[in-house]
């Protein structure tokens, strides 16, 4: 039976490789169940030449601790996802990846990716090689954990290059942060991302279910601030999905009650954050193309530091022991200064 390295790859059911390629055996993943490599005893006795071998790097997605080789050596920007199951997260992050692969978004161009992998399985459900009739995207999975999506990319106006690494994490895994002061405290990671975005439902806003949907994204948010991960100097996103479901004529009045939620939602945290801010964005509408997605990359990928509050003046407390003292009067009579 044929298989595949990769996970989610369904060659041994249907006969099909999940990135497209016709002739499976060249495939560079593709393995016969039951074989494996030859070893070099084999090819010393066979004659065949050895050939070099060059080990490349799986390029799945990435831990925390494995993106660091990527924040302290480029400019990178740090987003973080959070959203219930079936919020359309997974689906936004997917969906980047697949704008750029149909070409530039606006004047930022894509210029690499150590994920690639890792976006490729997330995108394989919206491809026709999946077999299904309609696109979908596979959930991240609970025991995946915290993820993330490396993203190069090139602003073609003045050649500035822009890592972004963007976080994923499982339904799941929201639910216990917003549930645990305990879970919050493990990923303090978070406070340090220049980004966290707060995904809301715009399905649920349509069908009535908004009250739970934006409980749950206003209790994640308290949960971080209250075990001070995020802080005054967090930025955070309350990004509603699926708006090609709101925009319509007929929804005025769903638009109004999403409305009323983002103010409650500004005036909740504007006093405990940094900076608090709203958007909407379809990734994946029925008909048309995507809206809000460059206007949110563009958000993200902005070289402009974040205005911070300003700090509180320092304020010289005497020095109590009387050799402090001494030498305070000491090097204010030097003619050397404060190098006393």
């Amino acid at each position: 039976m044929p298989a595949c390295r990769l996970s989610g790859c369904r060659i041994g059911q249907t006969g099909e490789c999940m990135e497209g390629i016709k002739d499976v055996a060249e495939c560079p993943n593709y393995v016969v169940e039951g074989s494996g490599p030859a070893s070099d005893v084999t090819l010393e006795k066979s004659g065949a030449r050895k050939l070099d071998v060059v080990r490349l790097p799986l390029a799945t997605a990435m831990s925390p601790e494995a993106t660091y080789e990527v924040t302290r050596s480029s400019f990178a920007r740090v987003v973080v996802c959070a959203g219930e199951q079936r919020s359309g997260k997974t689906t936004l992050l997917a969906s980047i990846y697949e704008a750029f692969q149909q070409g530039q978004m606006g004047t930022l161009a894509f210029a690499g990716s150590r994920t690639l992998h890792g976006f490729e399985l997330r995108c394989h459900l919206s491809r026709c090689q999946s077999g299904l009739e309609h696109a979908d995207t596979d959930r991240t999975k609970p025991g995946e954990g915290f993820q993330f999506l490396h993203l190069g990319l090139l602003e073609m106006s003045d050649d500035t290059p822009t890592d972004l690494l963007l976080g994923d994490m499982s339904g799941e895994l929201y639910k216990a942060i917003r549930d645990s002061s305990d879970e919050c405290l493990k990923y303090t990671f978070i406070g340090l991302a220049h980004e966290f975005v707060v995904l809301l439902d715009g399905r649920k806003i349509l069908n009535g279910e908004h009250s739970e949907a934006f409980a749950h994204a206003t209790s994640l948010v308290r949960a971080l601030v209250d075990t001070n991960v995020i802080g005054r100097r967090s930025r955070v996103t309350l990004l509603t999905t699926k708006w090609d479901l709101l925009r319509v004529k007929g929804k005025e009045d769903e638009r109004a009650r999403l409305g009323e939620l983002e103010q409650h939602f500004l005036e909740t945290f504007r006093p405990m954050l940094g900076e608090v801010l709203c958007a909407h964005v379809a990734v994946r509408p029925d008909k048309g193309d995507p809206m809000g997605l460059e206007t949110l990359v563009r958000a993200w990928t902005a070289r402009a530091e974040m205005r911070l509050p300003p700090a509180a003046p320092l304020v010289e407390v005497p020095a109590r022991r009387a050799f402090d003292r001494y030498a305070a009067i000491r090097r204010t009579e030097s003619p050397w200064g404060s190098t006393w």
